[in-house]
């Protein structure tokens, strides 16, 4: 297919309260995600996961690590990925 003709598809945004998969770490103090442009950060970040943020879910179909955020309010909710 010639280049002029491929279709760029581009991401949805993100809704108040969307949960999206996310990258993330993990280190002895918990959980880190990585906040880029699919919030409209001018600048992709690391976020420490406040601990009461975590929800311990073991139905996460995702396989993924899955956040909740907003720049206003910060991180609502985190759910870890499922363990295989």
């Amino acid at each position: 297919m010639p280049r002029a003709a491929r279709l760029r598809i581009a991401e949805p945004p993100i809704e108040v309260g969307q949960r999206v998969p996310v990258e993330f770490r993990q280190d002895r103090d918990g959980y880190e995600v990585l906040i880029d442009g699919r919030w409209k950060m001018s600048i992709p970040f690391w976020l420490r996961v406040p601990p009461n943020r975590i929800i311990d879910r073991i139905d996460n179909l995702t396989n993924r690590a899955v956040v909740c955020f907003t720049p206003e309010a910060g991180i609502l909710c985190f759910v870890r990925p499922s363990e295989s």
